[in-house]
Order: C-alpha cells, then sequence, then structure tokens
C-alpha cells in the first residue's frame, strides 16, 4: 500500500552522517533481506528516523505504507516470510544492527540540537551522564565520557578477518581486512 509517500522528506537537520559503506549496507541488506524495520516520520512527513533507509529503498523502488500512530503504541513488523532458523532471518538481524555501526553522528550538528533539549529530553535520547547511569558513582566532570568508554566499550570482532575494533573510534572497515 503506498499511501502520500511523495510527501516524505528527508530531514535536512540529520544528525546522522550515512558514509558510502553505510549506504552500500542498507541498500544491499533491503535488496537482498527486504525491509527490516519501519522508518518514522513527523506530523508534516519529515523523516525522524530512518532517512538512509528510506534514501535507500526510494532506489530500489520499495512501496512504502504508512502506518499512523501518537506513540502511545509500539508498532511490530511481522516478517511472514521468515522463521528463527533461517538463515536470511538471521543474515537480517546482523545488518540491522551492522548498518548503524557504519554510520556515525555529526557530532557538530548533534552538539548544537542536543543544545536545543530539556536536560530530560537529552536523557531521554539516550544521553546520559554517569551520574545518570549510577548515581552513587563519584566521577569528575571531564572524566565523564572517558569513564563512560571504559564502562561501555563497543568492541565488534570481523568474522572474517578475526580483528576487534571499538566502533565508537573507528567507523571505518577493520585495516587489513577484505570486507
Amino acid at each position: 500500500m503506498v499511501k502520500q509517500v511523495g510527501k516524505i522528506k528527508p530531514d535536512n537537520k540529520n544528525v546522522r552522517l550515512h558514509s558510502e559503506a553505510n549506504k552500500a549496507a542498507i541498500g544491499l541488506s533491503l535488496k537482498e533481506l527486504g525491509a527490516g524495520r519501519s522508518i518514522l516520520v513527523d506530523a508534516d512527513n519529515i523523516i525522524i528516523a530512518g532517512n538512509g533507509v528510506f534514501e535507500q529503498a526510494q532506489k530500489l523502488g520499495i512501496p512504502v505504507k504508512i502506518i499512523e500512530s501518537d506513540g502511545t503504541e509500539l508498532v511490530v513488523v511481522k516478517r511472514t516470510d521468515l522463521k528463527t532458523d533461517y538463515d536470511k532471518r538471521k543474515a537480517l538481524a546482523i545488518a540491522d544492527n551492522r548498518s548503524t555501526d557504519l554510520s556515525e553522528f555529526d557530532t557538530a550538528a548533534l552538539d548544537k540540537m542536543l543544545a536545543e533539549l530539556e536536560p530530560e529530553l537529552r536523557k531521554a535520547a539516550g544521553f546520559l551522564t554517569i551520574e545518570d547511569l549510577d548515581p552513587a558513582v563519584d566521577f569528575k566532570p571531564e572524566d565523564d565520557q572517558t569513564r563512560l568508554d571504559e564502562l561501555n566499550p563497543q568492541i565488534v570482532m570481523c568474522p572474517f578477518c578475526k580483528k576487534e575494533f571499538d566502533v565508537r573510534k573507528n567507523n571505518a572497515k577493520v585495516a587489513g581486512c577484505t570486507v
């Protein structure tokens, strides 16, 4: 079902940067595995989440179905063609997470947008301090990000070359990896 697709517009204030590798991963995932999750638009049909996915879906000619919601219920996408033990399902689960690893924040735009938010909304957006996570921990403010990094590393291992890297510090391919 296609409904008002022409009215859906990318967010020109999107704080996510989509590298060519990220776009390629999203496009290939959509082409080979199909859509795995929805995107989110506001009441004005401006994309809130899923700018990269929408761009690639449009290039591939994938139909769009708009489900209206006021945010009080969770919209679940059920893929009736996938069973738990299917390899295609496993690949989609990995691709969903990997494509995010291949993008990064535009830190200047993110900082500007976060500065516009009240503290509680910054927390709701996932930008917490050490104190937010554990009020009993007493760190100096300048150490917060370093301590968060130590407490929550995002180490991944390339399944092909077996090298490990922290995706927060290196969104590029692992040096020497052929993937």
